[in-house]
């Protein structure tokens, strides 16, 4: 405090002394400042010709340095990075050693009292570990009890699924042999066995054959008599229901067994891979196999079974099956095997009965490795208790042991607190050595992309070196000494400033810093009372304390009784529970079998019923043709005995017949029946010739959609294919380095689920679109409109918001693609990103005043000429802020950019007053920014070539200076008033000219709305400032017309009428 005393009076005697060096010194430099000025015309004229190859020189160096800078910048972050990791750990470790030397210093007071505490404190953690090792082997113990609970559900399910199907076969073989008994004591002889029983096949088909050909298990019989005979001993012995192949029936297919000529791709046919050791039962294979094909896979069975122009029936290795109709079949859990043998018919009935039988051995293994895991869970719960209740007595006596030491050791306490924070946090801020080299390496690589870029600007600035050591030559010679001078002066002022500056806060700051001091020791004081009010308090409330602890321990122990006794209950519970499980497992087994047995009843029915209509249709049919002359024969002719035949008598016999004969003649024959026959017979041939008309068109229409269908496919599948790679490209582009595909969810049938959109952003894994960020799917999405557009491009776009998850760079891209890439179609995007919206060709803005939406349409191309020499101003106006003495550089430098793009012959203007300067309007006015900064000058521009002689348009206007007088531009007269010191340009869509207005300076808040006029650099000082609103800029715009006081109407006659809507300089002061 004393030392901020005397800082005040230290400051004063510093500030008299920089105010004495100021008090002067402008004088001296408006002096010096006029001598260079006079100078600087003279070094311009000699320097221009080395300003061209230097402005080409110095934008490629501006490009480099800024790729230097931003390598210079990285360096310097990893390195101060670097050396802050290293510092912080070197002060927090510091601040560890002393507060570590204080806390021994105290424990040496307490060592005597703390010996039974860190007995107690070590007994606790070996405790705590043998509960922790308790509680996980707990875990362990409860997951294999749910695993083995699972298992023991599984086996008992597999148990009683196998036992339901092994007693399944048994039936079903005794219903065989059975039959095969009736076969062998010869009751029924015509019984050849079971379809499957006769032919073998080799295994790699056993799938394919078993899954498809459920006839296997038909019982071949010789004729129907024989059938007839099986179905009713089956019937009489009640053994159930089987199904019969009569082969004398299949004799008319033997001519189709013969091998196929050829067949799609040279696929086997599955009949011909069947061996048997009977011919005759062959027939009754091709009546369930047809001509059915094999393939290895249901691709290959697709393509052959519909591929030609005839449709097969084709079956997988797998069992799937390709329908001649188009169908597929297959998958789940509808493979079967094992209807066929390969060699040897093997009853497997024995093999079952082991698998029951290790079935049933292994579900009791895991029901008693179950009951094992709960006798063990109970003992580890019991344990657990038992250690729980040895941890809190631990506790309990480390916690009264803590209360009977005095009150210095909770100095120690704390001090032990204060250390175990403050070793955590120099752990926590201890650098790992893998950081350090990391880091170290990144700096390294930084360095060499710091050297690399520096190499580069190095070679730029020797070339750039080379042309300002040329032109500092003629400026040293010619400006240089008087230079020298001014920026001594001014230096010598900057310091004086800085230091008057400096010191002028310090004497502002001393008070306030006494304040601060003051305010913190009172209130360190106050902490201290307080700190010493609360142990006293901590004091008094020890004792309640203590009772409320013992009486939560009592009723801590009752608790745990309660808990012992429901955990009693919820164990029987469960065992219950698990009982009710497995009885609702079997039981929902039960159910299921008897479902499935159910539908294959009805399946079963429904199959014998159309057999049976489809016998009855045939019977009718036989008949028919049987009886082609209309007289139905007796169907049962009577048989008569010898002795019958014996007694008949011959004579009776001639007598009957010859009544039937007369009754035969006597009755007249009714031939409407042949009649109506025959009509119906004609009827019946036209709706066949209708038929057949009919399905031939129906060929046609059907053959016409397939063709559809397949140039439908070929059509989608082209685009695809070009999307895709268009969406590949635009995605690359887009992300720089990222990957993007389409893929058709179903390969075969793309129209029926759809495609699927895979992304892979720069430097992550591929996700579907719907598990990306909210600016990764608005890129991906980006990039498949883009690619849709390469395809097939839409006149009219609308983007309402598409930036507004993406960083300026990613917006800077797309803004960037639909500029420069998508010309042949117009985007109307709705945008609040400048990185976007200034990249437009139309700009309309949407805003609200007086509670009323408005727009302005606005074309960015013309605005941004329009700024430029505004922001020069502004760059002019911040150096006349720092000194008046810029005034004429400033002047001058503005002047080369508005006379850009005219001759360096036809200029000829003098900064001084009483001098007269040149303006020019031209049919293209670009403005190029020149640099005044030691020296350097550019007033080399050249004239863009006009398209005709018709249209040049070029005034030319000389202005001489008189202080009082003016006088209007005449075509052989030079006008004359005051010149003005800066220029301010306003666009004007209709023409291009110069206009000079007095004592006005418009910055480039016109755009904004506003117009402030600020006084030239004189020593007249600040004008009023006006502000316009610009709603009156846009009208005048808009008009063409921008009006001035000050401008003779002879200057505006004379303005240039530019048809191409050229820029126009609004005002010049």
């Amino acid at each position: 405090i004393s030392e901020l005393k005397q800082v005040p009076a230290k400051a004063k005697s510093k500030l008299e002394e920089y105010h004495k060096i100021l008090s002067g010194i402008d004088d001296v430099i408006a002096q010096k400042q006029l001598e260079v000025d006079t100078h600087l015309k003279e070094l311009q004229e000699q320097t221009l010709k080395f300003q061209g190859p230097k402005k080409a020189l110095e934008e490629q160096v501006g490009k480099l340095t800024a790729k230097e800078d931003e390598a210079r910048s990285k360096l310097t972050l990893a390195q101060e990075a670097l050396q802050l990791m290293r510092r912080e750990e070197e002060m927090g470790k510091k601040k560890l050693s002393e507060m570590q030397a204080s806390l021994n210093d105290v424990k040496a007071l307490l060592e005597s009292k703390m010996n039974d505490l860190n007995n107690v404190r070590q007994a606790i953690p070996n405790v705590d570990k043998e509960l922790h090792n308790a509680k996980v082997e707990m875990a362990n113990k409860r997951r294999e009890e749910a695993e083995c609970t699972e298992n023991v559900r599984q086996c008992m399910a597999k148990f009683e699924q196998k036992r339901q199907t092994v007693e399944a076969f048994r039936s079903q073989n005794n219903l065989l042999r059975c039959l095969m008994a009736e076969k062998s004591s010869g009751n029924i002889p015509g019984i050849y066995g079971r379809l499957g029983d006769l032919g073998a096949i080799d295994e790699k088909y056993d799938v394919a054959i078993s899954t498809t050909c459920p006839p296997l298990d038909y019982i071949v019989v010789d004729n129907v008599d024989t059938a007839q005979m099986c179905v009713e001993f089956l019937r009489r012995e009640n053994l159930g229901i089987a199904s019969f192949l009569v082969l004398d029936k299949q004799e008319r297919l033997r001519p189709y067994m013969a091998k196929l000529a050829s067949t799609p791709e040279n696929a086997p046919r599955l009949f011909d891979l069947i061996r048997v050791a009977d011919p005759a039962v062959l027939p009754a294979f091709y009546f369930a196999l047809r001509d059915t094909l094999i393939a290895d896979d249901i691709t290959t069975a697709t393509r052959i079974g519909m591929g030609g122009s005839k449709r097969y029936r084709v079956v997988t290795l797998k069992g799937e099956v390709v329908e001649t109709s188009g169908s597929m079949t297959g998958g789940g859990r509808s493979e079967r095997r094992g209807r066929i043998g390969q060699k040897v018919k093997v009853d497997t009935s024995k093999q079952s009965s082991e698998e029951v039988s290790e079935l049933k051995k292994q579900l009791t293994e895991e029901q008693n490795r179950l009951n094992n895991l709960r006798n063990a869970i109970h003992q580890l719960d019991s344990r657990i208790m038992s250690l729980q209740t040895d941890c809190d007595r631990l506790k309990k006596n480390e916690q009264n042991l803590s209360n009977d030491i005095e009150p210095l050791e909770r100095k120690a306490v704390d001090l032990e607190r204060r250390l175990k924070e403050q070793t955590a946090k120099v752990e926590s801020i201890i650098v790992d050595d893998k950081d350090i080299q990391r880091k170290k390496a990144e700096v390294a690589e930084l360095t060499k992309a710091r050297d690399k870029a520096l190499e580069e600007a190095d070679e730029a600035r020797e070339k750039v070196a080379e042309i300002n050591t040329k032109i500092q030559e003629v400026y040293d010679r010619v400006v240089g000494p008087y230079q020298k001078e001014l920026d001594e002066v001014r230096a010598k002022k900057e310091n004086a400033s800085k230091g008057a500056t400096k010191e002028q806060s310090v004497l502002n700051n001393a008070q306030r810093n006494m304040n601060k001091a003051l305010n913190r020791k009172n209130d360190l004081e106050t902490d201290q009372r307080e700190t010493d009010e609360a142990i006293k308090k901590l004091e008094l409330t020890e004792d309640t304390q203590e009772a409320d602890i013992n009486r939560l321990n009592k009723e801590k122990i009752q608790n745990e009784k309660v808990m012992k006794e429901a955990e009693v209950k919820v164990k029987e519970a469960f065992n219950k529970n698990s009982e009710l499980d497995a009885e609702e497992v079997e039981l929902k087994k039960r159910c299921a079998n008897l479902t499935r047995s159910l539908l294959e009843q009805l399946k079963s029915l429904e199959h014998k019923q159309g057999k049976l209509n489809m016998i009855e249709s045939k019977n009718g049919e036989i008949t028919v043709e049987a009886d082609k002359d209309g007289i139905v024969r007796y169907k049962n002719v009577p048989e008569y005995s010898e002795e019958e035949i014996k007694n008949f008598n011959v004579q009776d016999i001639k007598f009957a017949l010859a009544n039937l004969e007369k009754r035969k003649v006597d009755k007249v024959l009714n031939t409407n029946g042949l009649v109506e026959y025959v009509t119906k017979l004609e009827r019946y041939d036209r709706e066949l010739e209708a038929l057949s008309d009919i399905s031939t068109k129906r060929d046609k229409h059907r053959q016409f959609y397939e063709q559809l269908k397949k140039q439908r496919m070929n059509e989608f599948m082209d685009g695809f294919t070009r999307i895709g790679l268009a969406l590949k490209e635009m995605y690359q582009m887009i992300t720089l380095g990222g990957d993007a595909s389409l893929d058709l969810v179903d390969s075969l049938d793309p129209f029926s689920e759809g495609v699927s959109f895979g992304v892979r952003p720069p430097k992550k894994s591929w996700k579907q679109i719907t598990n990306l960020s909210g600016g990764e799917k608005t890129l991906s999405s980006l990039a498949l409109v883009f690619a849709l557009h390469h395809y097939r491009p839409t006149p009219l776009y609308v983007m309402d918001e598409i930036d507004a998850a993406l960083d300026f760079r990613n917006v800077s891209i797309i803004g960037h693609y639909i500029k420069d890439r998508t010309k042949n179609a117009q985007f109307v995007v709705i945008s609040l990103r400048n990185n976007m919206f200034e990249l437009a060709d139309r700009l309309i803005g949407i805003y609200k005043t007086f509670d009323c939406t408005k727009s302005v349409a606005i074309d960015p191309g013309n605005i941004r000429n329009i700024m430029k020499p505004l922001h020069i101003l502004e760059e002019m106006k911040k150096r006349k802020e720092e000194g008046e003495n810029h005034a004429i550089d400033d002047k001058y430098e503005f002047q080369q950019e508005m006379v850009g793009n005219t001759n360096a012959s036809e200029i000829n203007m003098r900064s001084t007053q009483g001098s007269k300067g040149l303006l020019v309007a031209t049919e293209d006015l670009s403005v190029n920014r020149a640099s005044c900064r030691g020296g350097d000058y550019n007033a080399m521009a050249e004239k863009r070539k006009h398209r005709n002689k018709s249209e040049k348009n070029i005034r030319i206007l000389n202005f001489r200076v008189s202080a009082n007088e003016k006088k209007s531009p005449q075509k052989s007269e030079i006008p004359t008033w005051d010149v003005p010191q800066t220029i301010t340009v306003r666009r004007s869509p209709a023409s291009s000219q110069f206009l000079n207005e007095k004592n006005d300076d418009d910055d480039d808040d016109d755009v904004a709305g506003k117009v402030t006029k600020e006084a030239r650099g004189d020593s007249s000082g600040m004008k009023n400032v006006v502000s316009k609103d610009v709603s009156g800029i846009v009208s005048q715009l808009e008009a063409g017309v921008v009006q001035s006081s000050t401008l003779n109407q002879s200057v505006a006659a004379n303005a240039v009428s530019d048809t191409d809507r050229l820029e126009r300089f609004a005002r010049m002061l």
